[in-house]
């Protein structure tokens, strides 16, 4: 049974939004080679990954009322921007020593 919220909670959570952004980031060195036949730096992605999943567990813990609306808008804008900045340093062309590099 779903929350009688469940559309609030999906385009207003801080959790939610982190599942869209970890979703994306998962499937984005993929398309980036499809696309432009450019090969990623995966440690990069990997490190997005780890950060997204942090900010979407404190994001569960923060409390969201509807009145703070605006600033809330403004802090997941903020945390997307900073994390598409941290992202591009993946865009960098790598070697294949670099890209078969175990973690």
């Amino acid at each position: 049974m779903f929350d009688l919220n469940w559309r609030a909670i999906a385009i207003r959570s801080y959790t939610a939004w982190a599942f869209y952004v970890l979703a994306f980031i998962t499937v984005a060195p993929d398309i980036i080679y499809l696309t432009v036949q450019i090969d990623t730096n995966p440690a990069v992605w990997s490190s997005l990954q780890i950060w997204v999943i942090i900010l979407g567990l404190a994001g569960r813990l923060v409390l969201q009322p509807r009145e703070n609306a605006r600033r809330r808008a403004l802090i997941v804008l903020a945390i997307v921007v900073g994390t598409v900045l941290f992202g591009v340093q993946a865009m960098a062309q790598t070697t294949e020593r670099q890209t078969m590099r175990i973690l």
